[in-house]
C-alpha cells in the first residue's frame, strides 16, 4: 500500500481531532520541561532565569515545529507516525542533557548534537512539502527551512563553546532567529486565509501544552513538600500555591481554552507567540514554588523566590489578556483585559513586598480569582455562564 502524501498548504482539516499519538508526543515534553524547571528551582537568580528562558524557548520551538507540521500537513499514516516517533527518540535524548547543558560543556555537547539531528529531521519534513506544494508556497517553505537549519547549526556550534555565558548567548540568538522565522516565511509565501488558519485541533493542542506546563506547578508543589521537614505551615503554603495553579487553569480554560482566535496573519502570530510566552511563565511559576515551600516557616519569602513567582504570574496574566484580545468579543470578557492588566501590575508589586509565605500565596491567588469573578458577573448579567466550550 502506497503511504499517503503529506497534506499541502491549504489542505486544512478544520474539524480534525487530536490523535492519540499527538498526546503521546506531548508527554515527552513533560519530562523535558521538568528538567529545566528543576534547575531553575535550584538556581533562582537573574542568570538562572535567563538560562531557563533560553532552554525553554529552544524546547518550545521544537514542539511548535513538530506539532504545527502535523497540524498543517500530517496524516494518520505510517509516514507521519514514523516522523513523530523519530522526533520523540531525539527528544528523549535531549532530556538526558537539558538539565545541565548551560553549565556543563560535556552535557552541552550532547544536547547540541541531539538538537541538531532533531532539527535536520524537522527540516527534511518541511522541505519535502516543496514537492507537493503550489509554487506560491515554496519560497516560504525554503525561508522557513533555512532559518530552521541556521538555528540547528548555531545550537550545535554553540555547544562546543567552553564559556557557559557565551554558549547560552549563542543559543539565545539561535532561539530568536527561529522565533522570527514563522512570520517571515508566511509573508514570503503570501499565506492567506485557509492556509494557516487556527483550527479546532490546533487550539486544542495549545491547550494541551498549557496543561503540560501546569503539571510543573503540581510538580513544584510536590517537590517542595517532599524536601526537608514536614510542618503544618509548609503543608498549608503548598496547598495555597497549588490553589494558585488551579486559578491559572480556571482562568485560561474559561477565557481561552479550545477557542480559535480571529482570522488574520497578525492575530495568528500574536496568538501563537503569546502562547509561547504564557507556557514559559507558567512553568517558571512552578519552578519558584519549590524554594518558596521550602522556606514556608521563614518570616518572609526569600526575595528571589518572591520575584520569580510574582513576576512570572504577572507575565502569565498579561499573556492571557493578549490572548483575550485575539478572541472574538464575548460579553463575559468585556472587562477581562483591564482587570488582567491591573492584576498583573498588582502581582508585580507583590514581588517587592516582604510578606510571610502563607500571606504571599493568598495574595497572589486573589488577583486571578478577582479577574474571573468579574467575567462571571458579566456572563451572568447577560444570562450566560463561563464554560470551557461555548454551546
Amino acid at each position: 500500500m502506497v503511504p499517503a502524501r503529506p497534506r499541502a498548504h491549504g489542505e486544512l482539516l478544520y474539524h480534525r481531532r487530536v490523535t492519540w499519538l499527538e498526546l503521546f508526543y506531548d508527554l515527552v515534553f513533560v519530562v523535558l520541561i521538568s528538567q529545566i524547571t528543576h534547575r531553575l528551582a535550584e538556581h533562582i537568580s537573574l542568570t538562572g532565569t535567563w538560562e531557563y528562558l533560553v532552554m525553554y524557548f529552544l524546547i518550545w520551538l521544537v514542539w511548535l515545529n513538530g506539532s504545527y507540521y502535523q497540524e498543517l500537513h500530517g496524516q494518520n499514516d505510517g509516514r507521519s507516525r514514523m516522523y513523530i516517533f523519530g522526533q520523540m527518540a531525539f527528544l528523549v535524548v535531549l532530556t538526558v542533557y537539558a538539565g545541565h547543558a548551560v553549565e556543563d560543556r560535556a552535557q552541552a555537547i550532547g544536547f547540541g548534537i541531539a538538537y541538531f539531528l532533531l532539527i535536520v529531521l524537522l527540516s527534511y519534513q518541511w522541505w519535502f512539502l516543496r514537492r507537493i506544494d503550489q509554487a506560491q508556497y515554496r519560497g516560504g517553505v525554503a525561508t522557513y527551512v533555512t532559518f530552521l537549519l541556521i538555528t540547528g547549526v548555531l545550537v550545535l556550534g554553540g555547544s562546543f563553546i567552553a564559556d557557559n555565558t557565551l554558549r547560552t548567548a549563542v543559543w539565545g540568538i539561535a532561539a530568536l532567529l527561529n522565533i522570527v522565522a514563522t512570520p517571515l516565511s508566511a509573508a514570503r509565501s503570501a499565506a492567506g486565509e485557509g492556509v494557516t488558519d487556527v483550527t479546532e485541533s490546533w487550539a486544542e493542542r495549545m491547550g494541551l501544552f498549557i496543561i503540560v506546563v501546569l503539571g510543573e506547578v503540581v510538580v513544584g508543589v510536590g517537590d517542595g513538600l517532599a524536601d526537608g521537614e514536614h510542618t503544618v505551615t509548609k503543608l498549608i503554603t503548598g496547598m495555597l500555591m497549588l490553589f494558585l495553579g488551579f486559578a491559572i487553569w480556571w482562568t485560561y480554560f474559561d477565557f481561552i481554552g479550545r477557542r480559535e482566535p480571529r482570522t488574520g496573519q497578525r492575530v495568528r502570530a500574536v496568538w501563537i507567540t503569546t502562547h509561547m510566552v504564557l507556557a514559559g511563565a507558567i512553568a517558571a511559576v512552578g519552578g519558584g514554588m519549590v524554594s518558596m515551600i521550602e522556606h514556608a516557616d521563614d518570616a518572609v519569602v526569600p526575595v528571589e523566590s518572591r520575584a520569580l513567582i510574582a513576576w512570572s504570574l504577572a507575565v502569565t496574566m498579561l499573556a492571557i489578556a493578549a490572548l483575550v484580545w485575539t478572541m472574538k468579543p464575548r460579553p463575559a470578557l468585556r472587562r477581562a483585559i483591564p482587570t488582567l492588566v491591573i492584576g498583573a501590575a498588582y502581582a508585580a508589586v507583590l514581588a517587592v513586598v516582604p510578606v510571610a509565605p502563607v500571606a504571599f500565596a493568598i495574595l497572589l491567588s486573589l488577583t486571578l480569582w478577582v479577574s474571573w469573578c468579574f467575567a462571571f458577573a458579566d456572563a451572568a448579567r447577560g444570562g450566560g455562564l463561563i464554560i470551557e466550550i461555548d454551546e
